[in-house]
């Protein structure tokens, strides 16, 4: 998206491109086992630049995931947050 504010506080925008519209997708994959958490940053850190996804509504994408959160329920169980991107031309 493309901006311009002017001194009026009148602004201007246009999308920029023909994939103006991005996707985005906030996950949390909550209670999962230390080794199932370690797997999925494997899999995120492995494909940072972009990967294929089929989001919960069916729609196939490539996506990226650029920030994610871990955090400790207790000494086995984990929780993952992550931030799920569309991407386009990779």
């Amino acid at each position: 998206m493309l901006s311009a504010q002017f001194g009026d506080g009148y602004a201007q925008e246009i999308y920029a491109g023909i994939n103006a519209i991005v996707r985005r997708w906030s996950l949390s994959f909550a209670n999962r086992e230390r080794a199932e958490i370690a797997e999925m940053l494997a899999f995120l850190r492995e494909n940072s630049l972009a990967f294929d996804w089929t989001d919960p509504n069916g729609q196939a994408g490539r996506w990226k995931c650029a920030s994610w959160r871990q955090s400790h329920v207790h000494a086995a169980v984990q929780t993952l947050s992550a931030e799920f991107e569309e991407v386009f031309g990779r």
